[in-house]
C-alpha cells in the first residue's frame, strides 16, 4: 500500500486561501489585497447531472468563502484595526478618484478580466 506522501501534488495556494490574508491579517498592519478571482454567473439553466452540479457546488462554496473574507478583510479597514486598501479584478478604478491612476477603460479591463486562467 503507497502512502500519501509518495507522490507529491501541488496546488495554487488560491485552494485554501484565495485572498491570501490567513497568514498575513494578524501579524501585520497594513494589508494590500488584490483579487482576482472570478465572480460566478448565474445559471439560468444549471445542469443536472451530478459532475458538473458539483463543480457549480464547489463554485459557490468558494463564492461564499471568497466574500467572507472580502468582508473580514473590509471591517478590519473600517474599523481602524488595519490599514490598506482591496481591489478585485472588476474593480473600476475610477470610482477611486485617484489623481495620478493610470487611465483605464472599464469596457476594456472587464473584457480583459475575464480572460480564463488555467494554472498548468
Amino acid at each position: 500500500m503507497r502512502s500519501f506522501t509518495d507522490t507529491l501534488v501541488l496546488a495554487n495556494g488560491g485552494v485554501y486561501d484565495n485572498l491570501g490574508m490567513e497568514t498575513i491579517w494578524k501579524e501585520y498592519s497594513t494589508l494590500l489585497v488584490s483579487d482576482a478571482g472570478a465572480k460566478i454567473q448565474p445559471e439560468g439553466e444549471p445542469s443536472h447531472d451530478w459532475a458538473r452540479h458539483s463543480m457549480r457546488i464547489l463554485e459557490i462554496v468558494d463564492d461564499q468563502v471568497r466574500n467572507l473574507r472580502k468582508r473580514h478583510l473590509l471591517d478590519l479597514y473600517t474599523t481602524k484595526q488595519r490599514r490598506g486598501a482591496y481591489w478585485g479584478i472588476r474593480t473600476n478604478i475610477a470610482d477611486y478618484q485617484l489623481v495620478d491612476a493610470l487611465p483605464c477603460d472599464l469596457a476594456k479591463t472587464t473584457e480583459l478580466s475575464m480572460t480564463p486562467t488555467r494554472l498548468r
